[in-house]
């Protein structure tokens, strides 16, 4: 069996000593404000239309083509010891296990995306830098935006930043233009918020502080 497989089973989420947390709410660990925000972020006039659009009609779907086209989805077959890690920490936190794809990328970074269709994305230069505990903590972290229903709002950010132009002219809203400003001020007021919730969910599947800490020096660049 390779090193760093035997490394991910001997994390500390398998031990017999970690706490389980059968039917804990998102609630339980949520930042403060975060709530209040997303609602906020919820009531800018025209935000739900557009984001029920276009999860029905673009974004999950593409994605998940994208993913399977262009990543390594993670199971018995590829990545089965790092798809067993994903398992047992969302055994901890007490959700459904999530796709879970392998991207090559120099980038270290992990993201989740879609609502209906969730997806956990990893960066290759995470998964190689990352102890087990410290990758525990950040798919923790993933599975806390899984959790609580990130995922949409997450690519509302998305398509703010970086397709707003494309976005405007295909989507048949009226004003959707005027949009654009209101939106980023709430997605961004909400969007700290929401990484801080996900940080404690990783604490909670890790339960422990120094492998948190380090992984997120290692995200930060200072480890």
């Amino acid at each position: 069996m390779p090193t760093r497989a035997i490394e991910i089973q001997g994390a500390r989420v398998f031990s017999s000593s970690q706490v389980l947390l059968p039917q804990i709410s998102y609630q339980a660990f949520t930042y403060p404000g975060d709530e209040e925000a997303l609602a906020a972020l919820k009531q800018v006039p025209g935000a739900t239309a557009l984001l029920t659009y276009l999860q029905e009609h673009f974004t999950e779907q593409l994605i998940y083509v994208e993913n399977n086209e262009q990543m390594i989805r993670a199971g018995t077959g590829s990545f089965g010891s790092l798809h067993e890690l994903v398992t047992r920490c969302a055994e901890i936190l007490s959700l459904p296990v999530p796709d879970v794809y392998v991207t090559s990328n120099p980038a270290m970074d992990a993201y989740t995306v879609g609502h209906r269709r969730t997806c956990i994305v990893l960066h290759s230069a995470l998964v190689e830098a990352l102890t087990a505990d410290e990758l525990s903590f950040v798919i923790g972290h993933e599975l806390g935006h899984v959790k609580c229903g990130h995922g949409i709002y997450r690519q509302l950010g998305d398509l703010l930043l970086q397709y707003w132009d494309a976005v405007s002219a295909l989507v048949p809203i009226p004003g959707l233009g005027l949009l654009r400003t209101p939106l980023l001020i709430a997605f961004w007021e909400w969007y700290r918020r929401a990484e801080y919730t996900c940080d404690r969910a990783g604490l909670l599947c890790v339960q422990a502080a120094e492998p948190a800490l380090h992984a997120l020096g290692k995200l930060a660049g200072k480890v």
